[in-house]
């Protein structure tokens, strides 16, 4: 993520920038590296960054400069294979050009060319935990109150905070005049990935920033924006949407801005919920749901508890079906499947 700092007349204090990198460490993220003030933010991880800090005679170009080399040094530091999606020196020259064009950037044309170049080396994919944030609390950045889903016939909003509720459902044609392809052309360089359905999710997340739209040209600063949409009923119209504060958008949001809000389909159910499953007596189907990726702890050890009971149970059927071997009567053998419901399955 990138941590910025306004004055109170909206104008870059001399330290511009704060910069803490989120990068795939083997599973582990490492702690912010900071260009000005601390944060009060708590590690994930024991893995520290080398704290990197301009001095407060620092200029703003040299403040985002540095910003750029800590972003470098960081990454060369805590990633396993730094460069394994990018060519080392293709990276470099890309970092020395944007260090080199930002007397002639406004800030938010900054942010997204830092923000670019983060998630440069995973545009091939495997580098989904690699990249800058701009969305966090502590950003001073702002976001449009509007959640989307890139379904197959276009963008759609899911879900509008007040006062844009009527805007659910709509489709998003163009933002600004752009039309829509082209704004996510634009944007999803910016957003890291791990494979093309990653970036389904991770380009609107990138689009909703206003900061972000305004580097890229979509609109000409960080603010109200003109969003083209067509309705629920096929009627197309215009809606200019105010953008929020970032500590507010993360409120809304529940910190979940890329997530389907909740409907009366299996697949959207108990989505907070680490793990659930469920079996469907109708198509005698266990139905699970792991919505929280953690290597150890509760969730994780329970599911492994009952992988190597199902593995028990294959085991079993192996010898069952070893011993039924030549007769032409089926034995049934039953799989615990939890929350008291089994399944069956035929070994012939």
């Amino acid at each position: 993520m990138i941590l910025l700092y306004r004055s109170a007349a909206g104008r870059w204090p001399t330290f511009a920038v704060a910069l803490s990198l989120v990068m795939s460490a083997c599973g582990a993220s490492i702690a912010p590296s900071r260009i000005g003030p601390p944060t009060s933010a708590t590690p994930a991880s024991p893995v520290t960054a080398s704290p990197v800090t301009a001095s407060p005679s620092s200029t703003r170009d040299e403040a985002w400069r540095i910003a750029i080399d800590t972003l470098i040094s960081e990454r060369e530091r805590v990633h396993p294979n730094p460069y394994q999606g990018i060519d080392k020196a293709t990276y470099l020259a890309a970092a020395d050009d944007l260090a080199t064009r930002i007397p002639n950037l406004n800030d938010e044309q900054a942010l997204a060319g830092i923000t670019r170049l983060a998630a440069m080396p995973g545009w091939k994919g495997r580098e989904g935990h690699s990249g800058i944030f701009p969305f966090t609390p502590e950003t001073g950045t702002h976001a449009y109150p509007l959640r989307f889903w890139r379904f197959s016939d276009g963008l759609t909003i899911t879900a509008a905070r007040a006062p844009y509720e009527a805007l659910i459902g709509s489709q998003v044609t163009a933002i600004a005049g752009k039309p829509i392809d082209e704004v996510m052309a634009l944007v999803e360089p910016m957003a890291p990935r791990d494979n093309p359905s990653n970036l389904l999710a991770y380009g609107p997340l990138y689009m909703r920033q206003a900061e972000l739209l305004a580097g890229v040209g979509v609109i000409e600063h960080a603010g109200p924006a003109v969003f083209s949409v067509v309705n629920r009923d096929g009627v197309a119209h215009n809606v200019t949407v105010e953008p929020i504060a970032a500590a507010d958008d993360v409120i809304w949001t529940n910190a979940l801005p890329m997530v389907l809000p909740p409907r009366d389909v299996m697949w959207l159910h108990d989505s907070t919920e680490p793990v659930w499953w469920r079996f469907l007596e109708d198509s005698k189907t266990l139905y699970l749901q792991y919505n929280e990726v953690v290597a150890t702890g509760s969730v994780a050890n329970e599911i492994l508890a009952r992988v190597a009971s199902s593995s028990t149970c294959a085991t079993t059927a192996a010898a069952t079906t070893t011993a039924m071997r030549g007769s032409s009567r089926p034995s049934r053998i039953r799989r615990s499947t939890g929350r008291g419901a089994s399944s069956s399955s035929s070994a012939a």
